[in-house]
């Protein structure tokens, strides 16, 4: 049975909802749509949405992404068609 969410990931999720993924050059990879998280709940990817019509999600580890709060923004060390982003796992 899968372990209940805590209050505090809810409300991480909640405050980058809507938030662009962008990768280092500023081109937009998608939106911010879902984080993941370990047993002790601690974020170890978020998903982005990608793709033309938004249909699958792409997980970008934790340690490519940085918060622009200025910007509303997540940015990737990585270019959005290098190792990494279009690689990372996705879902559908």
């Amino acid at each position: 049975m899968a372990k209940p969410r805590s209050d505090g990931i809810t409300e991480t999720e909640e405050r980058y909802a809507g938030y662009e993924v962008h990768d280092r050059n500023g081109a937009k990879i998608g939106k911010m749509d879902d984080l993941f998280v370990d047993e002790n709940d601690r974020t170890e990817y978020p998903s982005v949405k990608m793709g033309l019509l938004g249909l699958r999600s792409t997980l970008i580890p934790l340690e490519m992404v940085w918060t622009n709060e200025e910007r509303r923004r997540i940015e990737v060390s990585e270019t959005k068609d290098g190792d990494g982003v279009e690689d990372a796992p996705t879902l559908r």
